[in-house]
């Protein structure tokens, strides 16, 4: 309080933790932050976090299944194989422990309209981290041989797909949103002690008597900037962005989300989009390797909604708080495409064994009580 006025507002956090896990050891956390607003549109935060965080109950005590025969793209070869795979828990994984930055800056914008623009980078450095098994590539087999059996001709017959813990992973992400809400046309003036608009909870987006129509409009991108795992000292780097994948469609550098609404008076829609970029899994020099190119692929989710208790203006009975939508999931019918270095779509990756959904068309009813 009156520090350094002329420069803006200053805050400052500290927090601190100590937890006792009964089957798994004691886990400590802590962080400090620090705010500026040096006007009152524009914010400024640094953050620091360390965190220590222990494996899911799932990931170190699920029982062990061997699943028989299950289609599996094997990059080394080329092929889409028949292998047994063993899932479950693995009991000697380790706590993982976070090393966080973050710097954000939040600018609201100067119009009419409610409106801010986002800017975050977040450096993470975390060390034995927790992973479900990775895509199988030369370079994770190396890593792992204990866990890959192969046949005398070099054939894959079986995956120990169960958690690992890599040595350390070190990631940089910059994210870019902009956020904008408001009412479309001026507010009607209301005499006083008179409250305007339809009455009716149903419409969370609404403002109070407001009875103009409102909408929102919230739009992000990422972007990977760095992603490295060393799986072990001594054993060289992987590059999730230059093909070291470790998912089974790999890292897109790219990703963007898109959230819009509009609302009036117990009718609504909503449109959801995302858009997830491009992505390369390597593979090696060894005879029948092939490499996997992965597309982009944007899709677009579309919801209409009427709350029919706010419509006919009934705050009791069976309409009160009822809600009827009409939704579409992926609404064009978008679908990944996985290539490998002939062009060819393995057998693995057909688009209906990524997504054998597709379009989907429902009606929902909502009833709160």
């Amino acid at each position: 309080e009156g520090f350094a006025d002329g420069l803006g507002d200053f805050s400052l956090n500290l927090q601190g933790g100590v937890d006792r896990l009964s089957d798994f050891g004691t886990l400590t956390e802590w962080s400090a932050g620090l705010n500026w607003n040096p006007t009152e549109r524009l914010s400024l935060q640094a953050t620091y976090i360390r965190n220590q965080e222990a494996p899911s109950l799932t990931q170190l005590g699920a029982p062990q299944i061997t699943e028989f025969s299950q289609p599996y793209f094997d990059v080394t070869t080329g092929q889409t194989v028949l292998v047994d795979v063993l899932t479950g828990g693995n009991p000697n994984l380790l706590a993982e422990t976070q090393n966080d930055w973050k710097f954000s800056v939040n600018w609201r914008l100067p119009t009419i309209a409610e409106s801010r623009i986002n800017v975050d980078y977040v450096r993470n450095r975390s060390s034995d981290v927790t992973a479900s098994f990775p895509q199988l590539t030369p370079a994770i087999e190396a890593a792992f041989p204990g866990r890959i059996t192969r046949a005398a001709d070099g054939t894959l017959v079986a995956i120990d797909a169960r958690p690992v813990t890599f040595a350390e992973t070190r990631a940089d992400r910059l994210s870019i949103g902009f956020f904008i809400n408001g009412a479309i046309g001026s507010k009607p003036d209301q005499p006083e002690g008179e409250g305007g608009g339809r009455r009716g909870g149903g419409n969370p987006f609404g403002r109070g008597n407001d009875p103009r129509p409102r909408y929102f409009l919230s739009l992000s991108h990422n972007i990977e900037l760095n992603n490295e795992i060393l799986i072990a000292p001594g054993v060289p780097i992987l590059d999730q962005l230059d093909g070291d994948a470790t998912a089974s469609l790999g890292l897109p550098r790219n990703t963007s989300q898109l959230e819009a609404g509009l609302f009036f008076q117990g009718y609504g829609v909503r449109v959801s989009g995302r858009y997830t970029g491009s992505a390369f899994v390597g593979g090696s020099t060894l005879p029948g390797s092939t490499d996997l190119f992965i597309d982009d692929l944007a899709t677009v989710d579309l919801r209409l909604f009427a709350n029919l208790g706010e419509i006919t203006g009934k705050d009791e009975g069976f309409l009160k708080n009822l809600r009827v939508s009409l939704r579409a999931d992926n609404l064009f019918d978008g679908q990944r495409v996985v290539r490998d270095s002939t062009g060819v779509i393995p057998l693995r990756y057909q688009p209906l064994r990524l997504d054998p959904n597709g379009r989907y068309l429902g009606i929902e009813l909502r009833k709160v009580f």
